[in-house]
């Protein structure tokens, strides 16, 4: 693999678009009102928002670095497999998010016994990110 094949821009770029699509995927619009739903909390309960609101910078700071290093890894695999542009990029992101991220989570369901459309809400989130990654990342190679 040559290090010079990859596109050191489309890595922070992917990282950023699979968190805008998290910020979509958990609001009011779509499933942040069925997921707070599961989890038990209530968007409604002042006392319960302002504890959700502590430390949400650092949670980011920490969500953004585990994406940007997702991104990086799908961008090596992209890059290594020489994926085929855009369609090339969202296959194995699929790939990926069936192999290794959707199994993982499902082990984790099942042994924590976690509500089945919270499971569906988060990994389905998963694979939503997976596929606009790896077609940003598949797109500028």
């Amino acid at each position: 693999m040559r290090w010079t094949a990859i596109n050191y821009f489309s890595i922070p770029v992917a990282a950023i678009a699979g968190m805008l699509l998290g910020f979509v995927w958990y609001s009011p619009v779509l499933f942040g009102p069925s997921w707070a739903k599961c989890r038990g909390i209530d968007m409604h309960d002042p006392k319960q928002s302002q504890e959700l609101q502590k430390g949400m910078g650092a949670m980011y700071a920490a969500i953004f670095a585990a994406t940007l290093l997702s991104a990086a890894a799908l961008c090596l695999l992209v890059v290594r497999v020489q994926s085929g542009g855009v369609l090339g990029g969202i296959k194995l992101g699929i790939l990926v998010w069936l192999g290794f991220t959707m199994t993982v989570q499902l082990t984790s369901a099942l042994f924590s016994h976690k509500n089945k459309t919270l499971f569906f809400i988060d990994t389905g989130y998963q694979l939503v990110s997976f596929l606009a990654m790896g077609a940003i990342l598949g797109g500028w190679q």
